[in-house]
């Protein structure tokens, strides 16, 4: 539906987006990894991320993430409110 998605495209999402892209190339891992090593990495806030995917090698990859060591600093980019 075009009207549910519209609150999701806008200026901080893609921004947002192309850091976590960023971060992907710099870790040499998916965009999923990122985003689970960010959440499981973030030391001020616990969280356990639920993962979930189409196919099993989409679950597999993001599991990954949980191994992925990012620094601090990346991942407080990655997860602070603009």
């Amino acid at each position: 539906n075009p009207k549910e998605n519209k609150s999701y495209d806008n200026t901080k999402s893609r921004e947002k987006y192309k850091l976590v892209y960023e971060l992907s190339e710099k870790y040499n891992c998916s965009v999923a990894q990122v985003i689970v090593s960010a959440l499981c990495g973030n030391e001020d806030f616990l969280t356990v991320p639920i993962i979930g995917g189409l196919e099993e090698n989409q679950i597999i990859d993001s599991l990954k993430g949980a191994d992925l060591k990012m620094n601090q600093s990346d991942v407080f980019s990655l997860l602070k409110r603009d």
